[in-house]
């Protein structure tokens, strides 16, 4: 089975339909995490990282693709994601895929210590980065200099 991937958030559950629907007519497997917890505690959705549309890791490129097209992801997204500057150039920090060498990273971000910081200390904190996922061969790793 193929690793899901995370191609958009929402706060609210209804700005999930439009970008689920078109994904889903161009045959796109789509599933929608934390969808239920925002749904019966709205206040909650920011604090779990908001609603989750996920496709599956060979679908990620089409589905950025027809998000793009669609208007649903923005240029400054769209780099942001793929971790480019605005030159369009990718993110001079250094870091490679230590499994294929590839630059094609994206920083990854884990939404543990928010949570963890709502339970003991009643707010969240910025979530801290988790490390990084490739998009060439699908793993995640942490941060490893490029060795030039």
């Amino acid at each position: 089975m193929d690793n899901l991937v995370t191609v958009l958030t929402f706060v609210y559950p209804h700005e999930s339909g439009i970008p689920r629907s078109l994904l889903e007519s161009e045959g796109i497997e789509c599933f929608m995490r934390d969808e239920m917890t925002a749904t019966v505690q709205p206040f909650y959705s920011n604090a779990i990282g908001g609603i989750k549309l996920q496709v599956r890791e060979g679908d990620v490129q089409r589905a950025m693709e027809i998000l793009i097209e669609g208007g649903f992801i923005s240029d400054e997204e769209k780099k942001a994601w793929l971790g480019e500057d605005e030159s369009g150039m990718k993110a001079s920090d250094g870091s490679a895929c230590p499994y294929c060498g590839s630059t094609e990273v994206v920083r990854e971000k884990s939404a543990f210590a928010a949570m963890l910081s709502m339970l003991l200390l009643g707010f969240p904190v910025l979530p801290f980065r988790k490390g990084y996922h490739c998009m060439d061969c699908g793993k995640d790793f942490r941060n490893v200099k490029n060795k030039e």
